[in-house]
């Protein structure tokens, strides 16, 4: 059954062969500290870098989940606050998390057929980092390039945060 939930859902059908040569390969044993695998992230930052323009003095993060991703924002960048543009459940959860770890976090909801105006969005300059969610899991709403462009113009001293979980898979 294929669905638009998250969650679980079905797995393609070529991922019980891939296992199975990953494992024949001994990539499943391999030390992440040897050479074979240091070779393999190389490679795999390389064609991350070329494949989303990735600029080469960023440094590339590889995360188990959003959730691990959140606390290291909000634990490594935000000494003070952030605040969170969401429009459905994953990016409240997120906003929820921030405040569970930095009180003073605040958000703002937006609906489903709206777009704030960047202009009038309440953070200021005690914000320590803007946190907007690309493309909302729960719901599909989609803060688009020129939207996102315009938040990060009117950032000032603040971080931009924006998780892409469910953006990612448009650029493969």
């Amino acid at each position: 059954m294929y669905t638009f939930n998250p969650g679980p859902s079905a797995v393609y059908p070529a991922v019980r062969q891939y296992l199975t040569d990953a494992f024949d390969e001994g990539w499943l044993s391999a030390p992440h500290r040897g050479e074979r695998f240091t070779g393999l992230m190389r490679q795999t930052v390389t064609d991350l870098r070329a494949k989303l323009n990735i600029p080469q003095d960023y440094t590339v993060f590889f995360l188990s989940s959003a959730t691990e991703c959140w606390e290291v924002l909000t634990q490594s960048l935000t000494p003070t606050k952030s605040f969170h543009l969401y429009s459905g459940a994953f990016g409240e959860k997120w906003l929820d998390y921030a405040r569970a770890l930095r009180p003073a976090s605040t958000g703002q909801a937006f609906g489903l057929d709206e777009l704030p105006n960047v202009h009038t969005l309440p953070f200021n300059d005690d914000t320590d980092l803007v946190c907007l969610t690309q493309n909302e899991t729960s719901n599909a709403t989609q803060l688009r390039d020129g939207f996102i462009l315009n938040v990060f113009n009117r950032l000032g001293n603040a971080l931009l945060a924006i998780d892409a979980t469910s953006s990612l898979g448009a650029f493969s």
